[in-house]
């Protein structure tokens, strides 16, 4: 007989984790509890947020401090963290943090998942303010079911002083439930909302939006795309407005903010548009497809994949939702990791099936884009998502040197 390979439970894990933690916090001289640290949680919208937070620190910090998926920052300095890796270690985090304050900054924003939250990578981390944009569809073969998977995104609210939530998505009563309305501070559309978004208007070309709170109106304009990300927007808002910021101040951050690299980035606007997007949930494809659908001219190209070792479930309804909305879907590979990238691709499609939409399979990804771009024609929309801003794709377990943005630019090169 085989020697039996015993599995460690989850929650034994976790222990070992939050010890781990203690440590970290003790090694670095317990940095989290002596800065102003921003949280920010959610299924999709979290980088943007946490970007747009970061903007806002910066303008009364000179070397706050940032921590996200598309990488650190100390002041307007360039950290470079891996590409795979939302929420890093917990040792990570708290050197992190050491090296804001030594450096002179007094706060920072720290992007958070809810497996980092899960394995206690951010005990001894005290913030100030706990942002959650939503919660949808995702990590499920982790959290097995969506109740723990929002009981996990919560700890991050009950373990902040001031609480910002999205009050429109549809787990929000959940939320509110676990949480109570002690320092909360809703924003969306609808007339719960504390920071209520009126008047949004958004095409190619940007977006326009008001803020009312306290009887107070804003109007804002930005050249940032989609009315999801007005919603990303306002959140930022929301938290310089609890963290004192100056309003007019506040107003010219938010105007001025950009979306970071592979974020609805419009790569190529001639002779077809070719957006970027890292957006890889059923979510994000229920905001970005809808909104590119309205406003193009011609057909709507969407080249994705699905991540491999991971939420299965959720491919036929990523493919459902590209099938109900692309005029051509592109299925090829994402992070496949050690999984096969063709039988992926076999999961999804039963989704673009249902919605009989349109579609061809490719395998390797350098040549999906290529035969987009080849389909595409003037006043088409190419859109590219699941990789964004990575500069990898693990293939086989293999991290493959990558470049959507150069990839893209050399098959439109060659095509004219």
């Amino acid at each position: 007989m085989g020697k039996m390979v015993k599995i460690v439970p989850q929650k034994v894990k976790n222990c070992y984790h939050l010890m781990v933690s203690y440590l970290a916090d003790f090694m670095n001289g317990g940095w989290g509890k002596r800065l102003r640290i921003v949280g920010v949680t959610g299924t999709d919208g979290k980088t943007t947020v946490t970007n747009v937070v970061k903007d806002v620190l910066d303008s009364v910090d000179s070397k706050a401090g940032m921590l996200s998926t598309v990488g650190g920052e100390i002041g307007r300095k360039s950290l470079g963290i891996g590409y795979h890796t939302t929420t890093p270690s917990s040792f990570f985090i708290q050197s992190f943090l050491k090296k804001v304050g030594e450096k002179g900054g007094k706060n920072a924003v720290v992007e958070v998942t809810s497996h980092g939250l899960d394995q206690h990578r951010l005990e001894g981390v005290n913030f100030e303010v706990g942002v959650l944009t939503n919660v949808s569809w995702e990590h499920l073969d982790y959290h097995k079911k969506i109740e723990n998977y929002i009981k996990t995104k919560v700890k991050l609210l009950k373990k902040s002083k001031y609480r910002v939530v999205n009050c429109d998505f549809c787990y929000f009563n959940k939320v509110k439930k676990e949480i109570g309305r002690k320092n909360i501070f809703c924003y969306g559309e609808g007339r719960e909302a504390d920071f209520r978004i009126l008047d949004m208007r958004t095409d190619l070309k940007g977006s326009s939006f008001s803020i009312s709170y306290k009887g107070r109106k804003t109007r804002l304009k930005s050249r940032v795309l989609g009315d999801f990300n007005i919603f990303n927007l306002t959140a930022g808002y929301c938290v310089g407005i609890i963290l004192g910021v100056d309003e007019d101040e506040l107003k010219k951050v938010v105007e001025e903010f950009r979306l970071p690299a592979g974020r609805l980035e419009v790569v190529i606007e001639n002779p077809f548009l070719v957006i970027v997007d890292y957006g890889h949930t059923a979510g994000a494809f229920e905001s970005i497809l809808p909104f590119l659908k309205k406003q193009k001219s011609g057909r709507l190209i969407h080249v994705f994949g699905a991540t491999g070792e991971r939420d299965r479930d959720k491919r036929e309804v990523m493919g459902n939702i590209s099938g109900k909305y692309a005029d051509m879907s592109i299925l090829t590979s994402d992070d496949c990791y050690f999984e096969d990238g063709g039988k992926i691709m076999e999961e999804i499609e039963v989704g673009v099936k249902m919605a009989k939409g349109e579609y061809i399979k490719i395998e390797d990804r350098r040549q999906a884009i290529k035969k987009a771009v080849e389909l595409a024609k003037k006043g088409d929309v190419v859109l590219l998502t699941g990789i964004g801003h990575q500069k990898t794709i693990n293939i086989k377990g293999e991290e493959i040197p990558w470049d959507e943005v150069k990839i893209a630019k050399e098959y439109v090169s060659k095509k004219k």
